[in-house]
Formats: structure tokens, sequence, C-alpha cells
């Protein structure tokens, strides 16, 4: 069958290519500019809706909006060459704050509120803001002397205008998703749902039928945390045309589940965010589940060995990426920014996967995750997708406990599904029923917990998790 996206093979370099990227706006165009522009063009459609907040901006208020906000920063004297830091959560404020950087033509740094404030300082001390947004609510807890708490006037519609494409990702501008979704709805008119509460699968299920939407941003822990949610099996998803999801790992349980429950296409996307794009989309679940899918139009792809050489198809080595576009580097780190781009532009993502042969990358595991047992090196990524073969399983995490004799032994914690028994014991025998390498055993044990521990993006930090685990052993000792 024809897959998509069409791509082509070079058998010499080993190179996967997705072809020629589609010019939309011509390329002296800032996005500020675009944005500008498709605002000025369609002022009456429906910009954002924010299921929490309930308000209803057009494209012409969000505009508006984000040119006082950009006048005022012009107006404090912030220049093209300064940046400006945000904190926020998906508030109906926060559209206005993004597009007038995006207006003036200034870079924002954007960080998670989960983050603690040491993190906050350390990472803010590199980018250094001249200004720094944040929610009126978040403003006693953060750092006075870096922070202006902006209340924007608001005027809201009271209409709701049908749209045929709207969007939501609980995702932060922090994330991929939460700033591809901004950029979509004032590039692309597409109406943006947002909610500014913690993530909750019931409420998502009530918002996507109250406002039909149609075009999903996802991550697996809240595709997880939707798949096993008591209203899942009867929300109605029917509206729903394209769930796409990506960051890291999602079993395969959870892909089926809700796949069973789409009209639409389920999409595996993946990439890195230093890429600035899309690097590859998987619209054929039914074909290639598991699969991350192929490069899209204006990027390449090649799996390298460990001495570097790019290997051909179902050969496991490094994932790289090439977009051939224009990239600054990590801010005030040019050494980490040579580690991951090389002197050709290639992105070394420090992702284990291989591509089958008919171009599709599947992601084995992190290159750093990788564990040994008396010198023998296994992946987390082997045990996790056994243990999310349990049907009581909603989520997992493995990770390695320092042994002076054996090295790194397994460990895991685990998640079980709502209204279900598992215990610790369980797991340990099911890996142990259906893995017979003694190193890939879950030697150092298991706990069940209520939910992982998760970096501010949602993504499941496995560092964290592996303290929590420690940190519970050693109150059992006592």
């Amino acid at each position: 069958m024809p897959y998509k996206p069409q791509i082509t093979f070079d058998d010499n370099s080993k190179v996967w290519s997705g072809g020629d990227r589609s010019i939309y706006f011509a390329p002296h165009l800032s996005i500020g500019e675009i944005i500008f522009r498709e605002m000025e063009r369609h002022p009456k459609l429906i910009a954002q809706i924010s299921a929490t907040e309930k308000t209803v901006l057009t494209r012409a208020e969000v505009r508006l909006n984000a040119i006082r906000v950009a006048s005022y920063m012009r107006g404090l004297g912030l220049k093209q060459t300064d940046i400006v830091g945000l904190i926020a959560r998906n508030t109906t404020h926060l559209v206005a704050v993004a597009y007038a950087c995006f207006f003036n033509g200034m870079p924002f740094h954007s960080l998670n509120i989960s983050y603690e404030q040491e993190t906050i300082e350390k990472l803010f001390s590199i980018t250094r803001p001249r200004l720094i947004f944040c929610d009126g609510d978040e403003y006693e807890t953060q750092h006075r002397r870096w922070l202006w708490d902006f209340d924007l006037r608001l005027f809201s519609s009271r209409s709701l205008v049908p749209s045929d494409t709207v969007q939501y990702t609980h995702s932060t501008l922090d994330w991929f998703s939460g700033l591809s979704s901004i950029i979509n709805a004032g590039v692309f008119s597409t109406t943006n749902i947002v909610a500014d509460n913690d993530f909750d699968p019931a409420f998502m299920c009530r918002m996507i039928q109250e406002y039909k939407i149609g075009l999903v941003f996802q991550c697996p822990s809240h595709m997880a945390m939707l798949a096993n949610c008591p209203e899942f099996d009867d929300a109605d998803l029917s509206s729903i045309e394209h769930y796409i999801f990506g960051g890291s790992r999602c079993s395969l349980d959870i892909q089926n589940r809700l796949r069973s429950r789409l009209k639409g296409e389920l999409i595996f996307s993946y990439s890195i965010t230093e890429l600035n794009s899309t690097g590859t989309l998987n619209p054929h679940f039914d074909e290639k589940p598991n699969s991350v899918g192929r490069p899209v139009p204006g990027n390449k792809m090649k799996i390298v060995n460990e001495q570097g050489v790019a290997v051909g198809p179902n050969e496991v080595g490094e994932v790289c990426l090439f977009n051939g576009q224009h990239w600054s580097g990590y801010y005030g780190d040019p050494e980490e920014t040579r580690t991951i781009r090389d002197s050709e532009r290639w992105f070394h993502t420090g992702d284990v996967g291989y591509v089958d042969e008919d171009g599709f990358l599947f992601i084995d595991d992190r290159k750093k995750d990788m564990l040994k047992y008396q010198n023998i090196m296994y992946y987390p990524s082997e045990i996790e997708t056994v243990v999310s073969q349990m049907p009581n399983v909603a989520e997992v995490c493995v990770f390695g406990i320092w042994n002076a004799v054996n090295g790194d032994e397994a460990a895991a914690s685990v998640v079980k599904r709502h209204g279900t028994h598992l215990q610790a014991q369980d797991v340990s025998d099911f890996v142990r029923e259906h893995i017979g390498a003694k190193y890939k055993q879950l030697n150092a044990g298991v706990i069940i917990v209520d939910d992982l521990k998760r970096s501010g993006n949602g993504k499941t930090n496995r560092r964290a998790n592996k303290e929590h685990f420690l940190n519970v052993q050693r109150s059992n000792q006592l």
C-alpha cells in the first residue's frame, strides 16, 4: 500500500528523506508578521476558548490584546536582543503575551509552573530575561525581584462561531505541542481550546464533546490517564479527526485502547525540541503499530552505529535527524551545542531505534538509559514493554538500582488501573514468567504508586521515580 509521508532511501548514504518542504509564505516573513496579517484577514473568527475560565476571544480581540502587550514592552525599552520570560498556565492571557513577543521579534523563554524556585533561578540565570510574565495567583510564590505580574484586560465575545478545526492540548508553551498549537491558531485560523487546570481526563472527555474538538495533541502520560479513567468508555470522541501523541514511549495497550475509540486517525509523532518542527509522523497505526513513522517533508533521518557509521534497514543505532534549517544552538552553551549537532548539521537525538524495510522508524530507548547487569547491557524499556501487557497496569517506569556485585539491578514503579487490584509480587512474577534472562528480572523490587513522577512537561522522569523508590525502601527499613 502507498504509505505516507512519501519518502526516498539512498542506499549509499543510508539516509531516508521526506522530500522537499512546501513553502506557504514568503521566506522573508517572520512568524510575527504572518500571524499579524492572518489575524487581520479573519477578524471575526473565534481564536480561543478557555474551558476553565469560560472566555471566548475572536482573532480581532486576541490581536488587539497582543498589540497592547507588545506596545507596553517596547515602552519599557525592550529590544529584539532582550529575552522575555514566561511562567504561566494555559490561561486566557497567555496567547497575547506570546503573540506580542512574536510581533516584536523578541525571543521568550518559557518555564513550567511546577518547577521549584531553585530550577527557575538556575534556568533564568542563563537567559537573564529583562521581563518575566507569570499568573497573578503565582506571583507571591515566585521570586519578586524577577517577576512582573501582568493582568491583561479582556474583551470577550459571547457568541461562538462554528469552526471546522477545533484543537486542544494541555501542554503549556515550554512544550513543543503547546507552542505549535498557538502558532497553528494564529497562522491557519484554527480555534484553540485551553484549560488552566491540572490535567483531568474526565474534564477532557467533556471538553471534546462540548466543543467538538477535532485535533488533539497529547503526551503519553495523559493518554494513559485518559484511557484508564472511568469516563473513557462512554465518552463521545466522534469529533476527533486527528489524535496526535508523542514526546515519550507509550504502551501499545494504551495506543490500542485509544485507537478502538477513535473514528479518526491515531498519529504517533516524533521529534526533538532542537529541530523546531515535527521530525516523523505515523498516520498508519493499523499497519505499523508503535512506529513513530516516516520523515516529514523537509527532513531526513539516518541510524548510526556505535562507530558513527550510518546503517541500513532493521539495524539498531542512534537516531539522527536533519532539517537543513538555521539553529542558533543552546543559549550560552556552545559545548553542548556541538555535542547534539555535528559539523554536517545532523542532530544526534540520543534515542536508539531502527528503520524497517518500509521506512518506518521504531524507537527502542534512550542511550543514556542503558543499564548493565554483571556487564550485560539491557534497556529499561524491554522490561516496561512486558509489564505494560499486564491487564491491571496503567503505567510503569523501570530504572536501575546499583548493586556492588551485580551492577544495575532493575526496579519498577507501577501505577495500577482504576478499580483493579495489583500487588508488587504480581509484577515480579509476571516478568519472571515472560522474560527468561536473569539480568532482565526486577531484581531490585517493585512498588505500587498512585502516579509516576514527571518532569514539568509531563514526561515520565526516570531519575525522579528512582529517587522515590529509594526513599520508600529507606522508609521500609526504619
